[in-house]
Order: C-alpha cells, then structure tokens, then sequence
C-alpha cells in the first residue's frame, strides 16, 4: 500500500489513517507497517477495519510505503483501501498541530478481474539520466528530459541508475559459501 502525492507538491507525510474491505474469498495470510507506530482497532487486517500509522521523521518522498499484506483470493475478488472506520482517511503532516488532509482517492487490487490505480498517469517513479543521476518524475516528464522511465522504481535512494557490481567467481567457491 502507498501514499502518492502529485510532482509539483512537497510532501511531509507523519501519520496517515485509512481502512481496508475485502469478501469472504479474500484471505489475508500476513501483514505488516512500513511506519515506526502502528495503532490499529482490535479486529485488523479484518475487512472493514483500520488502522493508523505514523513515522519518527516526516516522509518527504512523493511515494511513501505505508503497509504490506500477503494474501489470495478467488478470482472476481477485490481488496480495497477505504477510509478508517474510526477516522476516516487522512494524511497528516509533522508541524504541531499537524495540517491533516483527506486521501483524495483510494486503490482496489482485483483478484482475476480488473482492479484501480488512482492517478496512475500522474505518479512520480525513478528517471535515470545518461550520467546515472536518478530523479522522481512522470513518465512525460521524464521523456521529455531525456531520461529512461522506471515504471517499477518508486524510490532514488538506493539509486536503481547505478549498475549491479558482477564479481567472478567459480561454480566451486558458490557451492562453498553455501554448505
């Protein structure tokens, strides 16, 4: 699960509350918050529950990782993000008291059917640059800069422009490492 906040906004993301619906042929095997505090009613991941979580130090990316969950579900199935039933869904900053504001839209993961990115077109990912340089922008944002779009990178930091080190090695010493 993610928090997305449009190019041209400076995000400080501190806390975010929100909740999450899913049928009975959904099954959630485990979950876990990618926060330092987690407050959650006495029933969550169950379906129609939620949760709140906060962060130490504000999250200043326009992507921010809030929450994992593994699971399955039988096709036509769909897990949802919804408002928090206790306190519906918002963003919070980190001034004191902190500027809250709605979640503007929320996902849907389908099972077998189709399911709902909001702002899809408009989500930052990683750029990278003929100098391996690496900068959060949109995809036309991006062409136009002359860079290659990294549709599945969301972060800079590692930076995914770098090249992956190859050390040579023998089947040998692998086999070695690992007895």
């Amino acid at each position: 699960m993610f928090a997305a906040f449009p190019v041209e906004s400076n995000p400080r993301l501190s806390g975010v509350t929100l909740g999450i619906e899913y049928p009975a042929e959904v099954t959630i095997i485990d979950d876990e918050a990618c926060g330092d505090f987690v407050l959650s009613d006495n029933e969550w991941p169950a379906s129609g529950h939620g949760t709140a979580v906060t962060w130490n130090e504000a999250q200043t990316t326009h992507v921010t990782v809030i929450y994992g969950f593994v699971g399955y579900g039988a096709s036509g199935g769909h897990f949802e993000l919804t408002p928090n039933p206790n306190g519906g869904g918002v963003f919070a900053d980190d001034s004191i008291p902190s500027l809250v504001d709605p979640i503007a839209d929320y996902g849907v993961l389908g099972f077998g059917t189709e399911g709902y990115v909001p702002c899809s077109d408009d989500m930052v990912r990683a750029c990278c640059f003929d100098d391996r340089t690496c900068e959060l922008l949109g995809e036309n944002d991006c062409s136009n800069a002359g860079g290659s779009f990294l549709p599945d990178e969301f972060a800079c930091d590692p930076n995914p422009c770098e090249p992956v080190p190859v050390v040579g090695t023998s089947w040998g010493r692998m086999k070695s490492q690992y007895r």
